[in-house]
């Protein structure tokens, strides 16, 4: 007698589950593949920047006679003064020599343009964290050499900002909110690998705006002082703040817009002033510093601070921002916001929003206390700018509008 056996195979149901878990696997191993990858190509650009600025230092104290070599990319075979170093994999390097000043110096910068990986470091061994650049002092402001973010703070956890190209800037959050850690003073602090962060300060601030207006091609004919200075994006035709680039030759990320294709007007933005990247005279390039979204700085104000008499700035009454040069200043602040106080800009007597630098709205007659806002946001048209300036706000708002930026 012959028995048969009915082989049976996978229901549809079976095979589906079968099917959804595999994909879960594939995607799990694909998010920890970028994550290790990503992470390992952070530690190779850091490395980078260490084993090069040992060979630049190196070179000082014994080819170059006391001076840092004139470049550090004239590869295969260097010119006299050069060097040739190479950095492994895709990762790039960036560098500017300052052989004529008391003491030399030079800065540095190693990174992943693909991944928007950013280190730097100049001759005094002043290392940025992730994604910072290095900012050089200023007597005039009374700084020293420090780091800022190279990007808006974005939101890595709930309380923790990450300097990055990726996502929207962190907004709705108050500078300093009474009686709380869940403010942008208090999570400036907590940025990964990075000791003594803070809230950008007024002085830090005031320092990266006078040395970008110093810088020829930050404006738009290349002369500075002349024409106008690019502002980022500000011209009201977005309906949100948007990411950056990783590419720091992508100034028009994300804009409707190109260099050439448009002119700019004292009351708004077109064409090629929403330029959203400026260059330090370092070197260092900085996202959004003008435009997209306004950032807190660390200070505040109560009555008496400068103004126009009769300028609430409160758009609900119909009030307005104003020309620095028409400011009336009550009172006193340190340091002083003016572009009046730059006497070392060309043309700083004249400057106003139609030369992108920004206005000024504050209140000089109200006595409660208020915080320092900067830079303009994307809805703010010609009011934009290095120098824009609104004391409106109490510390304890939080705006859609307003974000922040650590330094450290």
């Amino acid at each position: 007698m012959f028995v048969v056996r009915k082989n049976k195979g996978f229901t549809i149901v079976e095979l589906t589950a079968v099917i959804v878990v595999i994909s879960i696997l594939v995607a799990i191993s694909i998010v920890s593949y970028v994550g290790i990858s990503s992470r390992a190509i952070q530690a190779s650009v850091r490395t980078d920047l260490d084993n090069v600025t040992k060979q630049i230092k190196q070179y000082q104290g014994t080819l170059g006679n006391g001076k840092y070599p004139g470049s550090v990319t004239d590869c295969p075979n260097p010119a006299n003064g050069n060097m040739c170093l190479k950095p492994s994999g895709s990762n790039k390097l960036s560098y500017k020599v300052y052989n004529t000043t008391k003491p030399k110096d030079f800065r540095i910068t190693a990174y992943n343009e693909g991944q928007g990986i950013y280190y730097s470091n100049n001759a005094s061994d002043i290392k940025c964290p992730l994604n910072f650049v290095i900012v050089p002092g200023s007597s005039l402001y009374n700084t020293k050499d420090f780091c800022v973010m190279k990007y808006e703070a974005k939101q890595a956890s709930a309380t923790v900002p990450v300097s990055k190209a990726d996502n929207s800037p962190w907004v709705n959050v108050a500078q300093e909110a009474a009686g709380l850690n869940n403010d942008a003073t208090e999570y400036s602090k907590n940025v990964a690998d990075c000791n003594n962060c803070h809230l950008i300060s007024e002085a830090e601030w005031l320092t990266i705006a006078h040395d970008l207006l110093s810088v020829s091609s930050n404006w738009s004919n290349d002369v500075p002082g002349y024409n106008y200075i690019y502002r980022g994006n500000s011209a009201m035709g977005m309906s949100s703040p948007i990411p950056a680039s990783k590419k720091d030759s992508e100034g028009y990320f994300g804009l409707n817009t190109s260099q050439g294709d448009g002119t700019l007007v004292a009351t708004y933005i077109t064409g090629d002033s929403q330029k959203r990247t400026l260059t330090l005279s370092n070197g260092e390039v900085i996202w959004d510093i003008a435009g997209n979204i306004s950032e807190w700085t660390s200070s505040q104000a109560d009555e008496g601070r400068p103004g126009k008499t009769g300028i609430a700035c409160n758009a609900a009454d119909g009030s307005t921002f104003v020309e620095w040069m028409t400011a009336d200043v009550m009172g006193t602040l340190s340091p002083n916001p003016s572009i009046l106080f730059m006497t070392d800009i060309t043309n700083y007597s004249t400057l106003n929003t139609s030369h992108g630098i920004g206005s000024l709205c504050s209140d000089p007659i109200s006595d409660w206390s208020r915080a320092f806002v900067r830079g303009g946001s994307w809805v703010n048209g010609g009011i934009s700018g290095v120098l824009s300036l609104s004391i409106y706000l109490s510390p304890g708002v939080e705006n859609q509008y307003v974000g922040f930026r650590a330094a450290r």
